[in-house]
């Protein structure tokens, strides 16, 4: 049976002006490919995004196309595109997943109109190979298996929550193969040196961090790969893919201190030369290992994000945080003492945010963080934020187009949301300024260079010049459908181009 995976077609955060393969393609078809003939789509890196995603359906007319979301500004984008593909194929059904699904799954199908068939809640593994299983024998009857949200005769019916895969080194290696691993859109000019990739080393979180979609869908559990296993997808990707630096998008990354023994001593023994891996974590877990941070730096760990949110610890303990602002400060100490630069992630706009709590934000970020950053509290569908901000009439916003940390969804008891754009804003001039300008130039370290010069040239583009970065590739859905019937829609290379970046299962019975 053919299946097509795909990340449909949509902007590319202007902030990174690059981009990275969703991790939930690559683990779902290495899962999926040894029963079905499976396809991975990036579209958004595609020449002509829905164009080509159009003229794949209509040539190959796949059985089931799976559509990842991997975040709620793409909401629009992930209903759009299963309106592209049951207009050109209306027999193929449509699988949706990812956090954000898993979380509203009910109003995703309604939304969609009869385009999305099912909705794959939370892990997909299993739930994806047992449906797929299912629509190849031409089965009706989808009530047993779990984890699954649809529509029958309008009613909503979701067959209840599957239980994790207990063990994550049972599952293959991710099917990089399966992408073009060369595309030049693939990696992050913001943070990292070109050729950058995201890994997930682990799923789920086991905090209750309350605004955070994350920790709901994984049940506030965590389960992590072997450092083995770990290591060994970093070194398939440095060997093979010639990546020089990988993203890992863990929640908390250092969680387990004797998997991170583990790590070092892999990375160490097989020599993997890598200079930049970025990760997250939480303070109390670099202070838990702060005689292993010298290590963490020799295998290539050079940055690490640490979700600060305020520097005021009512504002913290509101978000359910398991650490303190004095704990955020000593990690900033420690990682800078070790020459591990910081991503100081801070949340503004929250219901009790002041310019008081602000102006303290602007000193912490100053003082501490190599790469300060303020986005704004968003309350995402799911969550308990969301519910209490729901429950306090404080949500201004539905479009989920601005679900996206840059735009105020809620005013706070002092400040509209208009305000606190402006404030979000003047933060980032506060505490860049003019240093932007000479760290760009004469900063010791190269890493913070690049990222200085690559926020000079943002800065100048939005500020002075008021030209956003958008990628070149970029049309919207209702652009691309204006011109549909006028436009002549053949794409002869398309096959040729994305030949090779699938799994055909005749082919490899045949060998």
């Amino acid at each position: 049976m053919r299946v097509f995976l795909i990340d449909p077609p949509h902007k590319i955060w202007s902030e990174m002006r690059g981009w990275v393969p969703a991790p939930a393609l690559t683990a779902l078809g290495a899962y999926l490919e040894k029963d079905f003939d499976i396809r991975v789509l990036d579209c958004s890196v595609m020449e002509h995004p829905w164009r080509d995603l159009e003229e794949a359906v209509k040539e190959e007319k796949p059985e089931v196309v799976g559509i990842t979301t991997i975040a709620l500004m793409f909401y629009y984008d992930t209903l759009d595109a299963a309106k592209l593909i049951k207009m050109v194929s209306p027999k193929t059904k449509v699988i949706v997943g990812g956090p954000d699904p898993s979380l509203i799954p009910e109003e995703f199908l309604r939304d969609a109109k009869g385009n999305i068939d099912f909705i794959v809640v939370g892990e997909g593994e299993i739930t994806a190979y047992e449906l797929l299983k299912a629509i190849e024998r031409k089965e009706k009857d989808f009530s047993k298996i779990e984890g699954l949200a649809y529509l029958k005769n309008g009613k909503y019916v979701y067959t209840g929550d599957r239980e994790f895969i207990k063990d994550l080194d049972i599952l293959p290696m991710p099917a990089y193969h399966l992408l073009p691993m060369d595309n030049p859109m693939y990696g992050i000019p913001a943070f990292m040196p070109p050729h950058t990739v995201t890994i997930c080393t682990s799923r789920g979180c086991p905090y209750r961090c309350t605004f955070c979609s994350q920790t709901v869908m994984w049940r506030h559990t965590w389960r992590g790969r072997s450092a083995k296993k770990v290591v060994d997808e970093i070194e398939l990707l440095v060997t093979k893919y010639k990546k020089r630096a990988i993203l890992v998008g863990d929640n908390d990354f250092l969680i387990n201190r004797k998997r991170n023994i583990e790590f070092c001593d892999e990375m160490e023994r097989r020599r993997i030369r890598i200079d930049h891996i970025w990760v997250q974590a939480n303070p109390a877990h670099i202070i838990r290992d702060k005689n292993l941070l010298p290590r963490f730096k020799k295998v290539g760990i050079f940055m690490t994000l640490l979700g600060t949110e305020s520097a005021t610890q009512k504002i913290v303990d509101k978000y359910h945080k398991p650490m303190g602002v004095e704990q955020n400060i000593e990690a900033f100490k420690l990682l800078r003492k070790n020459k591990i630069l910081v991503l100081a992630s801070m949340m503004i706009g929250g219901e009790h945010e002041t310019m008081e709590t602000i102006n303290a934000m602007a000193k912490l970020g100053r003082k501490y963080g190599d790469f300060p950053t303020w986005a704004h509290a968003t309350p995402f569908p799911g969550t308990p934020y969301y519910e209490e901000c729901k429950r306090k009439g404080l949500i201004e916003v539905t479009d989920y187009r601005k679900y996206d940390w840059a735009s105020a969804i809620t005013p706070s008891r002092t400040l509209s949301r208009e305000e606190l754009e402006k404030l979000r804003i003047g933060l980032f001039q506060r505490v860049y300024g003019l240093r932007l300008f000479v760290k760009a130039f004469f900063y010791p370290n190269p890493d913070v260079r690049r990222y200085q010069r690559f926020a000079v040239n943002e800065w100048l583009a939005r500020q002075i010049f008021k030209r956003p970065w958008v990628a070149p590739n970029y049309q919207t859905f209702e652009d691309y459908m204006k011109g549909h019937e006028t436009t002549p829609h053949t794409t002869p290379t398309l096959s040729r181009r994305l030949r090779g970046r699938r799994n055909s299962t005749k082919q490899k019975n045949a060998k």
